[in-house]
């Protein structure tokens, strides 16, 4: 019996077959890995709310206090009596884990391209007394942090948005997560929101830290909830 062989157009037309179905599956596999990255920030997000809970259930309510920038730097020094980053009280008083503020689709560019946000990074950060920062924003970091979590407010407005993913954008710099196109919103009563975003600063949920874009960013949010 002759035994058959492939000629050279037969399998140029599996390298082809092979070719479209690998470009429909993988962008598929890309997606799916994406949202799974994004349910495990908002579990995160739901941890760090936990903590926030029990934290205030043991210091009559209060949220807690931040005495450092807001662009999410978390100081290790607090154990050594320097700056304090509110999310860095969770871990000390062991309410959170280091690694829960660190996001899988967290990703930096720019002049910002050495910082890290992968929730192992973030772990080693904290574990070697350096600061880091977390993969989260903290809504009371720019403003007077003496509140109660139950009663937020600020000029007389309702304040229910207190976490989100960090997504910031200025010139040269950037630090975001999910792409850009998603994020994830922790609210004070401990659920957590998902999303869309764009890159446009002020847009949806993305800042270039000025007090215009802080404002509006979490204005956006709170919007979600009414």
């Amino acid at each position: 019996m002759k035994k058959h062989t492939f000629t050279l157009i037969e399998l140029l037309v599996v390298v082809t077959i092979l070719g479209l179905l690998a470009a429909l599956i993988f962008p598929t596999v890309g997606r799916a890995k994406e949202k799974a990255r994004q349910t495990s920030c908002m579990n995160n997000l739901k941890q760090i709310g936990l903590g926030f809970a029990v934290y205030a259930d043991e210091y009559d309510g209060y949220i807690v206090p931040n005495n450092g920038g807001f662009d999410g730097t978390m100081g290790h020094k607090l154990i050594e009596g320097g700056q304090d980053f509110a999310m860095a009280h969770l871990i000390k008083d062991q309410f959170i884990e280091a690694k829960t503020l660190g996001c899988l689709s967290a990703q930096s560019s720019g002049e910002s391209a050495n910082i890290n946000l992968a929730p192992d990074d973030v772990a080693s950060g904290w574990d070697k007394r350096i600061d880091t920062f977390s993969a989260f924003l903290y809504r009371e970091t720019f403003n007077n942090c003496n509140k109660k979590l139950a009663n937020l407010s600020s000029g007389g407005q309702r304040r229910d948005a207190f976490l989100m993913d960090y997504n910031f954008s200025k010139e040269n710099a950037k630090i975001y997560t999910h792409q850009f196109k998603y994020v994830n919103i922790l609210y004070k009563q401990g659920h957590v929101k998902g999303a869309k975003n764009v890159e446009d600063v002020a847009e949806s949920f993305t800042t270039d830290f000025s007090s215009v874009s802080n404002i509006k960013i979490w204005d956006n949010a709170d919007q979600l909830e009414q």
